[in-house]
C-alpha cells in the first residue's frame, strides 16, 4: 500500500484543549539508527491516549521526504512495541525517511516525518578530513543538542573524537593510506539514541610528527657505547625513531627503532668510549612522515693522565652540548679498587686534578655533567688509570768493598725489578758518615754492580761506602741496608825477627765475620801465602820471621776478612785489606878468623848477611899490601885463603862489605881477620 503525503496548509480554529487531545494521541519518533551494514531501527514514543482501544501501529517509509510512503511493518494489538528493525534496505547507500501511524478508538494519527542522519566526508587531498552533517529540522523532543563524532580505523573500530554542536568538524588524519569512515550519533533523553549513516574515503598523513628532543645523552660505562633517552613523541601516529650520527661530516642513520614507547637507544657500534659522539633523533609515523632532526648532543669524552711521581690524576673532558638550560656543573666521580662511587668535586670548567691518590690503586673516573634545570644529566666514558709509583727496590745492599791495588772495587747487589734512574755511589772516611757522591752510575740490568774507586790510596783509609737508588722521577728510593768499609793495614819490622800485622775491622756484613786471614809475600817475589786466620775480634798478628833471613828483608801482608754464614742474600763474599810492608834491618855478622885447613870446619871466609838485596852486595878481600885477592857480588861465595890458585900467606887480611837494603838504604863495612892454617 502506498500512500502520497501532502502537506496541506488549513486554516481553522481549535481549542487548545482539543488541538492537546490530539497530540496525546500520536506516536511520536524519537531515533532513528542506521547499523553498519545499512539497516535502520526506527524508535518511537507510545501515545499518551488511545481511548482505551489501541488498534495498532503501522510503520511507513520512502525514500524521498515527501513520499510516496510504503508499509513496512504492522504491529496489532500492543501498544508496548516502540521500536523496529528494517532490515533488508542499505541506508549506507541513500537516505530514508519514516513516520508511524497510530490507530486506536480515538482514531488515526501520524507522527512528524524523520529521516535517518547522513553525514558528507570530503578530503584535501592530504591529511585532512572535513566531516559535515545536517540535523533534522524539527528534532524530536528530548533530542540532545550534541553531536558526537565517530572515526572508524581500523575496520570495525570506532572511536568517539569528539562532540560538538556545530558543524564541520576537521580531522587532521594521522593513518597512513587507509580508508576512514565517520559517523555522527545524537543521543535522545528517551535512552535511544540516532545514528547516522556512514561516509568515508580513503586518506594518506602527510604531515611529519613534530620534533622529537633529546633527554640526555650518556656513555654506557661497562662498554663504552653511546647510550640516550627522550620522551614518547605526543603525535598519535608515531610509529618510531631514526637515530642519527655525525658521521664523516654528514648526519648519518644508524639504527630505526619501532615502536612509540621505544624510546631508549645503545648504539653497540659506537666508538664513545674512544671519542665524543654526536647524535640526534627524529620521529616518523606509519606513514613514514619523518619529523626535522632534534637538537644535536654529543657524548662526553674523558681523558685521564696520571703523574706517576706526583700521584696525581689530571682529568679533561670536552663540553655536553644539547640541553637548553645548559649545563650548571661537572661532577667528578672515582672509584678506588672497585669500591664505592665517591664525588670528589662539582666543577664548572672541563678539567680537574685528583690528587692524594695512594700508591698502587686502581681508579676510575666518571663525569657527570648536570643541566641548568637539574632534572638530567649525562655520563661519559669510564677511564681507569693505575697509580703506579716508580716500583721502589725491595733491597739494596753493599756485598762488599775490597782493596784491589790502589784501588778500591765496590760491589753492591741491587734490585733489577725497581724502576730505578741513577745509582749514586757515596763515600764517607767512617761508616757514620758524613757520605758524598762521587760516582753516579746508569742502571744495566744486573743485579751486581761494581764500581772502582780510583781517587783514593787504600792505605789511608778506611773508607765506607754505600749506595743511593734515585728512581725514575728523581728522587731517592733506597739507601743500601749496610755500607762497606774497607780495612786499612799496617806491618811494622821488629828488632826480634818479627813483624807486627793490625789492620781495622771490615764493616759491615748482616752475619758478621767469620775470620781474618793473614797473607804474606817475602822479598816482593812469589806467591802470597796465607800464613794465619785470627778470630774476628783479632786485629793483631806477630809474625815470626827469623827462618827467613835469607830474603832482602822485605815482607807484605794483607789481611782477608771472610763473610760468616747466615747472609740473607744469594753469595758469600769476602773483602782484602791493602798490603802493609815491612821491612827488616839488614844484619851482618862477620867473623875475625878462619882455618882453609880442608877440615871441613872453618874452611871459608864469608859474611853471615841477612835481610839484604842480593842484587846490591859486594865483598873484597884485600891482603896488607892493599892487593885484591878476592872479589864476589854472590852472598852464598866466601874467600878459600887462595889467590889465582894459590893458598896466601898466614896473617891479616883486610875486608870491605857493601850492602843495600830492599828499601833503598846502602851499608858497608871494613875490618880485619886472620887467616890461619
Amino acid at each position: 500500500m502506498s500512500i502520497q503525503r501532502y502537506i496541506t496548509l488549513s486554516y481553522f480554529i481549535c481549542t487548545s484543549a482539543w488541538c492537546f487531545a490530539q497530540s496525546g494521541m500520536q506516536a511520536r519518533l524519537q531515533c532513528v539508527s542506521v547499523d553498519p551494514v545499512g539497516s535502520v531501527t526506527i524508535t518511537w514514543q507510545m501515545p499518551e491516549d488511545t481511548c482505551s482501544d489501541f488498534i495498532r501501529y503501522e510503520l511507513y517509509r520512502s525514500t524521498q521526504a515527501t513520499g510516496p510512503f510504503n508499509l513496512v511493518y504492522q504491529v496489532n494489538n500492543d501498544p508496548t512495541v516502540l521500536s523496529y528493525p528494517d532490515n533488508g534496505i542499505n541506508a549506507q547507500l541513500q537516505p530514508y525517511y519514516y513516520f508511524v501511524r497510530a490507530v486506536s478508538a480515538c482514531g488515526t494519527f501520524d507522527s512528524d516525518t524523520l529521516g535517518n542522519l547522513t553525514v558528507q566526508v570530503t578530503g584535501n587531498g592530504g591529511g585532512i578530513a572535513t566531516v559535515n552533517w545536517s540535523l533534522w529540522t524539527n528534532p524530536p523532543a528530548g533530542t540532545s543538542s550534541l553531536v558526537y563524532i565517530y572515526r572508524e580505523y581500523p575496520a570495525g573500530t570506532w572511536t568517539l573524537l569528539d562532540s560538538t554542536t556545530t558543524a564541520p568538524f576537521v580531522d587532521t588524519i594521522s593513518i597512513c593510506n587507509s580508508q576512514i569512515n565517520y559517523r555522527i550519533m545524537v543521543a535522545n533523553d528517551s535512552g535511544c539514541t540516532s545514528v547516522s549513516s556512514v561516509d568515508g574515503d580513503v586518506f594518506q598523513d602527510v604531515i611529519a610528527p613534530g620534533i622529537t628532543e633529546l633527554d640526555s645523552l650518556s656513555v654506557d660505562t661497562s662498554n663504552g657505547n653511546a647510550h640516550m633517552g627522550w620522551q614518547p613523541s605526543p603525535d598519535p601516529d608515531a610509529a618510531g625513531y631514526i637515530i642519527y650520527q655525525w658521521v664523516g661530516g654528514f648526519w648519518q642513520p644508524v639504527d630505526t627503532l619501532w615502536g612509540k614507547n621505544n624510546t631508549y637507544f645503545n648504539n653497540p657500534g659506537g666508538g664513545a668510549g674512544a671519542n665524543f659522539e654526536q647524535y640526534r633523533v627524529a620521529a616518523f609515523d606509519s606513514c613514514f612522515n619523518v619529523s626535522p632532526l632534534g637538537t644535536q648532543h654529543n657524548t662526553i669524552f674523558l681523558d685521564v693522565s696520571i703523574d706517576r711521581c706526583t700521584l696525581e690524576s689530571s682529568l679533561t673532558w670536552n663540553e655536553y652540548k644539547g640541553w637548553n638550560d645548559g649545563v650548571s656543573s661537572y661532577t667528578i666521580y672515582a672509584i678506588e679498587n672497585g669500591g664505592t662511587p665517591v664525588a670528589l668535586d662539582s666543577v664548572q670548567g672541563t678539567s680537574y686534578i685528583h690528587t692524594g691518590l695512594n700508591g698502587y690503586s686502581v681508579y676510575c673516573y666518571v663525569v657527570r655533567a648536570n643541566d641548568g634545570s637539574g632534572l638530567r644529566t649525562s655520563s661519559s666514558n669510564k677511564v681507569c688509570v693505575y697509580s703506579d709509583p716508580p716500583f721502589p727496590p725491595a733491597y739494596t745492599y753493599v756485598s762488599t768493598a775490597t782493596v784491589n791495588g790502589s784501588a778500591i772495587d765496590v760491589t753492591f747487589y741491587v734490585d733489577t725489578m725497581a724502576e730505578a734512574m741513577q745509582y749514586l755511589v757515596q763515600r764517607a772516611p767512617i761508616a757514620s758518615g758524613p757520605y758524598a757522591t762521587i760516582a753516579t752510575l746508569t742502571p744495566g740490568g744486573s743485579p751486581l754492580v761494581t764500581y772502582t774507586d780510583n781517587s783514593v790510596d787504600p792505605a789511608a783509609g778506611p773508607y765506607a761506602y754505600r749506595l743511593e737508588v734515585i728512581n725514575t722521577c728523581g728522587a731517592s728510593a733506597m739507601i743500601s741496608s749496610n755500607v762497606g768499609q774497607t780495612m786499612v793495614c799496617t806491618a811494622t819490622a821488629n828488632n826480634d825477627f818479627t813483624n807486627t800485622i793490625t789492620w781495622t775491622a771490615y764493616t759491615d756484613w748482616p752475619a758478621g765475620i767469620s775470620e781474618y786471614r793473614i797473607y804474606r809475600t817475602v822479598g816482593g817475589v812469589g806467591i802470597k801465602a796465607m800464613i794465619a786466620t785470627v778470630g774476628s775480634s783479632q786485629f793483631t798478628y806477630i809474625d815470626p820471621v827469623d827462618q827467613l833471613t835469607s830474603g832482602d828483608g822485605s815482607f807484605c801482608y794483607e789481611v782477608e776478612a771472610v763473610e760468616n754464614a747466615g747472609n740473607p742474600w744469594p753469595f758469600s763474599v769476602s773483602s782484602v785489606s791493602n798490603e802493609a810492608c815491612a821491612y827488616q834491618l839488614p844484619r851482618l855478622y862477620i867473623p875475625n878468623a878462619f882455618t882453609p885447613d880442608d877440615n871441613g870446619l872453618n874452611d871459608e871466609f864469608i859474611p853471615i848477611s841477612m835481610f839484604i838485596d842480593p842484587l846490591e852486595y859486594q865483598f873484597i878481600v884485600f891482603n896488607r899490601w892493599s892487593d885484591v885477592v878476592f872479589e864476589t857480588v854472590d852472598p852464598m861465595m866466601g874467600w878459600d885463603g887462595t889467590f889465582n890458585g894459590h893458598n896466601q900467606p898466614l896473617g891479616v887480611y883486610v875486608y870491605f862489605v857493601k850492602i843495600k837494603t830492599v828499601d833503598g838504604r846502602t851499608f858497608d863495612k871494613k875490618g880485619t881477620f886472620n887467616l890461619i892454617r
